[in-house]
Order: C-alpha cells, then structure tokens, then sequence
C-alpha cells in the first residue's frame, strides 16, 4: 500500500508564521523538495499520518501549548513515530519541556546554512533506510567557502569521500573525472551557474 512507499521528498512545517513560511518555502522548493504547510497540532497531526514527510518542522511556539504537545503525540503514534522532528525556535521559554533525545533544535533567525545541513543529514539518512547505504563520494559544486566547509564537516564522519568545487565549469569537469555518486550544487553561482550544471 502507500504506506511502504512514502514520499521522501516531503518536508511538512508546523507554523503559523507566514515570514517563516516564505522563507522556507522558496528555500526548499528550489533545493527539490515539496513543502507542505499547516498552522495547528490537528493539522500537523492528520498530514504527519498522510503524507510521510522525510522531515517535520515545527515552530516551538505553535498553537495551541507550543511543540511540546505535538512532538509527544507525533511520537505516541506508531504512524509517525520514525519521523525526524525538528523544533523551530527563537527563545528558552520555548525550548523547556521539549525532550532533545526526541528532537533537533533550529535557532530563529534561520539562515541558508542551517537548512542546507538539516536536508544533507536527513535525506542521507531517508536514503540510508531506503537502501541501507550512502554514497561512497559526493560532489559539492559552491562557490561559498562556508558550504563547502559545512558539507564536509556533515559527510566525512559518515566514511563519504567528498570532492569540492567552487564553480560551476570546475564542478563539470570533476563530475566527469571523479564520477560521484551524488551531485549537490548550489543554484545561484557567477558564471556557469546550478541550473547550466
């Protein structure tokens, strides 16, 4: 049935917040995923069952009661219970009474960089349930030091050769040589840009 072939490319946000939203939104939806919105626990609730989100987010203070109440049914439930929550946050207050064993925690403002990890690390590991490996060697193609340092940092643990590039033709040319198993590359680059990749 649907329920042995989810969507992995689901990424479901709790929040009512639409600054956040928008962000979110044009920052996932570029990078291949579909984002699915709701503002309440029920929502959250019934579309976690449904849809199989590689990811859920949830705004730490989402009505009603904040994170707390949601992120404990999610786990009750054996529907939702694998799935990876993450909990949105800018403030302590919102942080207490959330159990870290259960959740991940993103810090308010959230930048480019946090979210580029969090995709890395749970698509690897949707992937790794799926076929029970990850890719031997991964190529980033960015021309932001910073990434390129970050993905690194994020793969080299899990035993994954990973081959840089900080342009786009660079890029081509040591995805021709290297032959990766897994391209990352960022969209927005001067010159040879992601999309000409």
């Amino acid at each position: 049935g649907a329920t042995d072939t989810p969507m992995l490319r689901v990424f479901l946000v709790a929040d009512p917040d639409p600054a956040i939203r928008e962000r979110l939104l044009s920052f996932l939806s570029r990078a291949g995923y579909e984002v699915v919105f709701v503002t309440t626990k029920e929502e959250a609730v019934k579309a976690a069952a449904s849809q199989a989100p590689l990811l859920i987010l949830i705004d730490g203070g989402l009505p009603p009661g904040g994170a707390g109440p949601l992120v404990a049914e999610l786990k009750r439930d054996p529907r939702t219970a694998e799935i990876p929550l993450v909990v949105i946050t800018g403030n302590l207050a919102e942080r207490s009474g959330l159990d870290f064993g259960q959740v991940d925690v993103l810090s308010k403002p959230i930048d480019r960089h946090q979210l580029l990890q969090l995709m890395i690390n749970y698509d690897l590991q949707a992937d790794a349930k799926r076929r029970r490996k990850l890719p031997a060697t991964v190529l980033r193609i960015d021309d932001d030091p910073l990434s390129l340092r970050l993905i690194k940092a994020v793969l080299t643990p899990l035993h994954i050769e990973v081959m840089t590039a900080d342009g786009g033709k660079a890029g081509i040319e040591l995805a021709w040589k290297g032959r990766p198993e897994l391209i990352i590359c960022d969209l927005l680059m001067p010159g040879v840009d992601g999309f000409e990749v």
